[in-house]
């Protein structure tokens, strides 16, 4: 028969109390346990949502980002074409100069050479004569009234006039041509190595209507300059719009009085890669301006002269595109430098896109 001690009585119930604390613990960790796992789940969900709305984000920054890449491209085609109609009078005015003389010059000639073939053909006469020894006096004397008559002197004097002008006409056209041929033609967004030296020339040639009557317009190009890489449309583009605002500041200040002066300078620059200097003496920008001048769509031009892009896109093509910079040197009354690095073909900088 067992007896109940109270010293066993007492561990009974110790243990029974202990199993209790033991029990409700384990419940506690399983309901902890549960919680955390519950938890857990709730956030990988969470996450799992979270990620899928990045993604979608992603996706439509992405979208976005080429949107804003083509609305980009059709802004600098716009601007290009904006000032492809600025220019077009201009060059069609350059190109109609040439035409003209040489039409003019080939009108003389097709009048002129009715007396040179009459003149050619009593000269071959005198000569078959004087071979026979007979009548040839009067055939010299008949020959030097008609090379009198004719003007001869002066007629092969004005032949070779006429010839080179013609000459100097075609070759003229055929710049025009070639340089709007570079210019207009929308190429594509590969970069090349380029001769940046024929870029510039072939601005001052596109540009040269705008200028010629307000400034005169200095190269001074060194040679064997760095190369760059570069778009070849986005860098005509560049320096299309810093010739036409050079210009345009001159014929504010000056009018047509032909005391402007632009200048363009390219060096190899001490940071390596190219400097460009495009200078002018017209207006200058004023201070409270400066930080203001490469803003899309910001002008102080008129309406009609200018649609505050120019600049801004050269800012984003130098910058942005090609890994270089701009700086600007310019006093108001007295004119305005810009001052443009590229930076050399091979470089991290030029090998931005």
């Amino acid at each position: 028969m067992n007896i109940m001690t109270p010293e066993r009585s007492l561990s009974t119930e110790a243990a029974a109390k202990r199993y209790q604390r033991e029990r409700a613990a384990r419940q506690e960790a399983e309901r902890l346990l549960e919680q955390k796992a519950l938890e857990l789940y709730e956030a990988n969900k969470a996450l799992k949502a979270e990620a899928a709305e990045n993604a979608a984000i992603a996706e439509q920054l992405e979208c976005s980002l080429q949107e804003l890449k083509r609305t980009q491209s059709k802004l600098i085609q716009s601007s290009k074409l904006e000032s492809l109609g600025t220019l077009a009078g201009g060059i069609a005015h350059e190109i109609n100069t040439p035409i003209q003389y040489i039409g003019g010059n080939l009108n003389f000639l097709h009048e002129v050479l009715d007396d040179l073939w009459k003149v050619i053909g009593m000269h071959e006469e005198v000569a078959a004569r004087a071979r026979e020894f007979d009548a040839g006096m009067a055939e010299l004397k008949a020959l030097d009234d008609a090379r009198e008559d004719s003007g001869w002197d002066m007629l092969v004097e004005d032949l070779n006039d006429a010839i080179t002008q013609s000459q100097q006409g075609v070759e003229q056209v055929s710049s025009i041509v070639l340089a709007m041929k570079d210019y207009a033609n929308p190429g594509t967004n590969n970069k090349e190595t380029l001769d940046l030296n024929a870029i510039l020339s072939s601005a001052q040639t596109i540009t040269h209507n705008e200028w010629k009557y307000c400034a005169t317009l200095e190269l001074d190009l060194e040679e064997n300059i760095p190369a760059v890489t570069g778009v070849p449309s986005e860098l005509n583009q560049v320096f299309l719009n810093m010739i036409v605002n050079a210009a345009h500041t001159i014929e504010d200040k000056y009018g047509d009085t032909g005391e402007g002066r632009i200048a363009i300078k390219s060096r190899a620059s001490s940071r390596g890669g190219i400097c460009i200097e495009v200078s002018d003496n017209g207006c200058g920008i004023p201070e409270t301006l400066r930080q203001k001048i490469f803003d899309p769509f910001f002008t102080t031009k008129e309406v009609g002269r200018g649609s505050g892009q120019g600049l801004a896109i050269t800012y984003d093509i130098i910058c942005n595109k090609h890994g270089g910079d701009i700086d600007i040197d310019s006093a108001e009354d007295e004119g305005t430098t810009f001052i443009i690095h590229l930076p050399e073909s091979g470089s991290d900088q030029g090998e931005m896109s």
